[in-house]
């Protein structure tokens, strides 16, 4: 649903603003996601926010790569996890 919204935003020339985007992952991060969904809606959310500053969010794209590129699924898990936990700390 995510990776829906960012496309919509973009198909009709609307950049979001960094705001938006933490108040979108705030309302629509689930407790827990299969890997193909978290790659085509988290990630891409975490992606927006590196993108607008990659200093301040470093981390959280770091945690969010390994999730994403992670094959076993229980390591996946405890990554997401863990983005979960750092996400709530910056946004």
């Amino acid at each position: 649903m995510i990776g829906k919204i960012l496309n919509v935003c973009k198909n009709k020339n609307k950049n979001l603003t960094e705001d938006e985007v933490k108040s979108s992952l705030k309302i629509l991060i689930p407790d827990t996601i299969s890997h193909d969904d978290f790659k085509k809606s988290i990630y891409l959310m975490v992606r927006e926010l590196y993108n607008f500053d990659n200093k301040k969010y470093k981390i959280i794209m770091h945690i969010a790569e390994k999730a994403k590129n992670e094959i076993d699924k229980d390591v996946f898990l405890m990554n997401y996890t863990d983005l979960k936990s750092e996400l709530r700390l910056w946004i």
